[in-house]
C-alpha cells in the first residue's frame, strides 16, 4: 500500500484528519495545524490557505497511487540496489588494484637494484664531460612516497631528476646507458642490439667513449647502429677494425640506387 496523508482543517471546529501511514506525514500535518494558531489560540490562516494545501495534498496522493509513480519508485529501488553492488565491486577492484600496483613497485625496485651498478658504470664511460660527475644513479621511490617514480640522479642524495638538468646529448647518453644496462642484466636470446643514431646529439668526447665501451663490453653481440653522417660511420668502422672485430658499413643510399637500377 502506498503511504498517504490527508490533513483537513476548518475554521469552525479546528478539526484534523490525518492518515497515519507515514510518520513523516503525521509530523508534517501536526506542524501545519500547530503553526496555524497564534499565542492566543486564534487561527491565523484562512480558507484560501487551507484550499491550496488540500489541493497540494490531493495531487500528492494521486501521484502516489498512479502506476507511473509506482514504476519510478521501483526503478529507484532497483538503481539503489545496483549502486550498492557497484560499491562492493569498487571495493574489490580497489583491493586488486593495490596488489597489482604493489607488485609493480616491487618489480621496479628489484630491477633498479640489479641494474644500478651497470647503469652507473656505463653512464660514467659515456658521460665523461659532465662537470657534476660522470655516473648516474637510479633512485627508486621511498616508502613514504609510493606514488613516485624512478628517477635518474647525478648523486645519491640529489632531489632533482637528471631529466631536468641535462642537455639533450647527455640525456641520449643516459637512455643508451639504461638500455645497455638492461641488456647486460637481462640478456635476450636474440643477442642483437639495435640503436638508431645514438651519437646524433653527443659531442666528440662522449661519442668516443660510447664506441670504446661498445667494443669491449658487448663484443659478443651483433650491433646494428644507424647514423646520418658518413664520418661517424667511418669512425665506428675504424675503431672496430682496430679491436679486431668484424664491421660492415652499409650505405643505404647506395643500396636504394642499386635496387632502382
Amino acid at each position: 500500500m502506498v503511504n498517504a496523508s490527508v490533513c483537513l482543517a476548518t475554521i469552525e471546529y479546528h478539526q484534523q484528519a490525518v492518515d497515519l501511514f507515514s510518520p513523516f506525514n503525521h509530523e508534517w500535518c501536526t506542524y501545519y495545524l500547530n503553526s496555524g494558531f497564534d499565542e492566543t489560540e486564534k487561527l491565523t490562516i484562512d480558507l484560501n490557505d487551507i484550499s491550496r494545501d488540500l489541493s497540494l495534498l490531493t495531487r500528492l496522493i494521486l501521484q502516489q497511487s498512479s502506476s507511473s509513480y509506482k514504476a519510478k519508485i521501483l526503478k529507484i529501488s532497483q538503481l539503489k540496489e545496483k549502486l550498492r553492488k557497484l560499491k562492493l565491486k569498487r571495493v574489490e577492484i580497489t583491493a586488486i588494484s593495490k596488489v597489482y600496483k604493489d607488485e609493480i613497485k616491487a618489480y621496479e625496485k628489484d630491477v633498479a637494484k640489479h641494474i644500478a651498478i651497470p647503469l652507473f658504470v656505463y653512464s660514467s664511460k659515456i658521460l665523461q664531460s659532465r662537470p657534476e660527475g660522470s655516473g648516474i644513479f637510479l633512485i627508486t621511490p621511498t616508502k613514504g612516497n609510493e606514488k613516485g617514480f624512478m628517477k635518474f640522479s647525478a648523486t645519491p642524495n640529489d632531489s632533482h631528476d637528471a631529466w631536468n638538468t641535462m642537455s639533450s646529448g647527455q640525456l641520449a647518453g643516459v637512455v643508451i646507458s639504461f638500455m645497455l644496462a638492461m641488456n647486460k642484466v637481462y640478456p635476450s636470446k636474440l643477442a642483437t642490439i639495435l640503436i638508431d643514431d645514438p651519437v646524433q646529439t653527443m659531442d666528440e668526447v662522449n661519442m668516443a667513449s660510447f664506441v670504446q665501451m661498445m667494443r669491449y663490453e658487448f663484443s659478443d653481440l651483433q650491433i646494428l647502429l644507424s647514423t646520418h653522417e658518413s664520418k661517424v660511420a667511418n669512425y665506428f668502422h675504424y675503431k672496430y677494425i682496430q679491436a679486431d672485430l668484424k664491421s660492415l658499413p652499409v650505405n643505404m643510399k647506395n643500396k636504394k640506387l642499386e635496387y632502382i637500377n
